[in-house]
């Protein structure tokens, strides 16, 4: 198979999507390729080798999405065909006698196989030599590194896959992941924090630490001995940092901005870890502030309805009924248009006011 060809099939196979557009393909080889690309017959040689692939029934077109504008013409989409995996009794039955402690499924295929077998005799070999480094609990990316000399290759979604298929996991390789810290602050720092509140933005959090820092550190009847800046979306990868913690008994709330994606990193969180819960103090305060003039605001970036309206089931039922209705308001984009109450909006006043000392 030509090296034009080769390179077509592994971008198919990394696409994110079952149907690639030709115009992603092309601009794929040209990235790869640089002058090469047009040196070595440019587009031209590009429709061949679709053609060609085609009639070798390694990709198929899509028909319905219309040939693009272009001499000679091609699909706007193409597919990949599955491949029928090859598999060979005695390749198999040496698989089984050579590795027997790993479930080698997933490399009957002789072809798999031979893509795979550094990765699994370097894991083979970890787990069958008695060094000094396989009893020392290493961090993912250092495992990673020693026996790949790769270090992102075990976090990655290919090293993660190539575990699975093995049937092991990190703990197997006696290594772990590690999350990256957030922004926290605590009032007494020796002692282990019991209820603890996330903030999505910055001048929130400032706010509500510098009342801390000051004392009040109760609302609701709530007192908070921990307070996260989440950083937006970020709190969702940086939550496991926690675990530095090493808590047992502790509550966390949750407060961000009235939004489709504040309620929806809300919801992710509590998906995480059933601890979690929104601020709803804090939320009313909002509603009750500003539910009557809310800003509206433009999107560049939205969620689909169906991940909005699953967020809002989860969230909007530690509420009372009366502010569900009303919660809805909030994750309805229309022309992309966005209804909201950022979590501005309890500046450093109205968090002074309501809160008090304990």
């Amino acid at each position: 198979m030509s090296k034009w060809k080769t390179f077509i099939i592994e971008f198919m196979n990394i696409y994110s999507k079952t149907f690639v557009k030709t115009v992603d393909i092309e601009h794929h080889l040209k990235t790869l390729l640089k002058q090469e690309y047009d040196d070595d017959g440019g587009y031209f040689r590009f429709s061949s080798a679709l053609k060609n692939m085609v009639e070798e029934e390694k990709i198929q077109p899509v028909k319905a999405r219309g040939h693009n504008h272009q001499t000679p013409p091609v699909f706007n989409e193409y597919r990949l065909v599955k491949q029928e995996k090859r598999t060979n009794p005695t390749h198999i039955k040496k698989l089984m006698t050579s590795y027997p402690f790993f479930n080698m499924t997933a490399f009957y295929d002789e072809e798999e196989f031979e893509k795979w077998k550094f990765y699994i005799n370097r894991v083979h070999a970890f787990l069958t030599n008695n060094s000094d480094t396989k009893k020392v609990m290493l961090k993912a990316n250092e495992r990673s590194f020693e026996l790949f000399r790769n270090e992102k290759f075990l976090l990655d979604k290919e090293g993660i896959k190539f575990l699975a298929n093995l049937g092991l996991t990190l703990s197997d390789l006696n290594c772990r992941r590690t999350y990256e810290p957030f922004v926290e602050y605590r009032p007494k720092p020796s002692r282990k924090p019991k209820t603890i509140l996330i903030i999505e933005n910055r001048d929130t959090f400032d706010s509500v630490k510098e009342l801390m820092m000051d004392g009040v550190n109760t609302w609701s009847g709530i007192t908070f001995d921990m307070v996260i800046y989440g950083e937006g979306d970020k709190i969702q990868r940086s939550y496991y940092f926690l675990e530095e913690y090493q808590l047992e008994d502790y509550e966390v709330y949750y407060f961000g901005d009235l939004d489709a994606r504040g309620i929806h990193i809300c919801s992710e969180l509590i998906k995480i870890d059933n601890r979690v819960k929104p601020f709803t103090p804090f939320y009313i305060e909002l509603l009750n502030c500003y539910g009557t003039e809310p800003s509206t605001r433009t999107l560049e970036r939205k969620l689909k309805q169906t991940i909005i309206d699953d967020s809002l089931k989860l969230f909007s039922g530690f509420f009372e009924c009366n502010y569900r209705d009303e919660l809805k308001k909030y994750t309805k984009i229309v022309q992309n248009i966005q209804t909201y109450i950022p979590q501005e909006g309890l500046n450093l006043a109205i968090l002074r006011e309501t809160g008090e000392r304990r």
